[in-house]
């Protein structure tokens, strides 16, 4: 009986775990990021720098991947959510394409309380410890607001769950160096249709919007990047695995400038991520563009994790609150025993104030005593005799 009550624990628990990964997944809306800055991809970092594909790539085999294997879940870490979700735009270390785009070393750095408190004293500024406290507060709170309402040139992420925040901040922190961060790092369970979502918000979506119109052979070779509801009708699942992980060639009536223009290669993907988001567009089909609700959800999102931004950012987040438990601790236990210490020297006065004082009077009485003067006595002692005849 206890073995068949575990057992459908165990199973409602699975079940359980299963519903909330799949609860989390949506489909991806609205137009991409660079169609929102109005920037054409060949002006774009990416479109500049990036990787494209080499004249030798094999013609994909069919049945190279199985787009429908997506019923398994994933175990990520924090390298992995950073792979798929900044390392398209940051690189592998974090730095950038600057001016662009950003590093992100300083900024995790600033939410540190021992490196802040190691930068000030190599520069000569001296600040106390509750000013750095909040400048480490402040830098917190930019970055979630950046995580999740984006920025100027930065896309919002408000996709991302509080599990997914607190692994991806860890290893970003062990990416920049931040003392302890190595043992901070989390994994979390996907799906593999949470992992094409990934991947298809976070790198997809900057250039692809996610609902149109197919484009022509023409409109492509003018640069029209199709939309991600018309993949399926571009390219097989092994096709756009090979696409993704090791580019594609260009048509021969390219020209440079065009073949410019063509989709890079993300070495950083995976084979299987890229399968995953296959089955994730086939089971979570577009959406028309709708910016306004996305950036509604961003500003509540924000909202909701301003309020937990000590559990996403652990590092030294709980440590300072334990500095500062620990500061008031100490300072309660100090003026106790200072009370302790005035009680004890109070008591141990009183006492030798007392004893002095008794024996003192001890004394007194002794030399009162002493100094009284008896009189000779001028009686005539009563002899036995006398007693005999008085009494007779």
């Amino acid at each position: 009986m206890k073995n068949l009550i575990a057992l459908c624990a165990l199973t409602c628990s699975m079940s359980a775990q299963t519903a909330s990964l799949r609860k989390a997944v949506t489909p991806v809306a609205g137009e991409s990021w660079l169609n929102h800055l109005h920037r054409p991809y060949e002006e774009s970092s990416m479109g500049k720098t990036w990787r494209l594909a080499s004249s030798s790539i094999p013609d994909p085999a069919s049945g190279v991947t199985d787009a429908e294997q997506g019923s398994r879940t994933r175990i990520l870490r924090g390298a992995d959510l950073y792979r798929l979700n900044c390392q398209g735009c940051h690189g592998a270390e974090g730095r950038g394409a600057p001016p662009e785009i950003a590093s992100l070393i300083d900024p995790i750095r600033a939410t540190s309380l021992a490196l802040v408190d190691q930068r000030m004293k190599s520069t000569g500024m001296v600040l106390s410890r509750k000013e750095e406290m909040e400048m480490v507060r402040q830098s917190r709170a930019a970055l979630l607001k950046r995580l999740h309402q984006g920025g100027e040139s930065m896309p919002a992420f408000p996709h991302l769950r509080d599990d997914e925040v607190r692994s991806l901040l860890a290893y970003l922190r062990q990416l920049a160096g931040v003392p302890g961060a190595e043992s901070q790092q989390v994994a979390v369970t996907e799906s593999a249709d949470r992992v094409g979502e990934l991947v298809v918000k976070s790198t997809c979506h900057i250039c692809h919007d996610a609902a149109g119109e197919n484009p022509s052979p023409e409109q492509f070779s003018q640069g029209r990047i199709p939309p991600l509801s018309a993949l399926s009708l571009r390219v097989t699942p092994a096709q756009l695995v090979q696409k993704v992980t090791q580019g594609a060639l260009a048509p021969m009536n390219l020209s440079d400038a065009a073949f410019r223009g063509r989709m890079p290669v993300f070495e950083h993907i995976r084979p299987t991520e890229a399968a995953a988001v296959c089955g994730y567009l086939l089971r979570y089909p577009p959406a028309e563009n709708s910016r306004p609700s996305m950036e509604s959800a961003q500003a509540g999102r924000h909202t909701e994790l301003q309020t937990a931004s000590n559990d996403l950012i652990p590092e030294e987040s709980s440590h300072v609150s334990q500095e500062d438990e620990g500061l008031s601790r100490a300072a309660v236990y100090a003026a106790l025993g200072i009370l302790l210490l005035i009680a004890i020297a109070s008591w141990f006065t009183i006492r030798e104030l007392g004893r002095l004082h008794a024996q003192n009077r001890r004394r007194g009485a002794r030399q009162n005593f002493a100094a009284i003067e008896v009189p000779p006595s001028t009686a005539k002692p009563m002899l036995d005799s006398d007693y005999v005849e008085r009494t007779a």
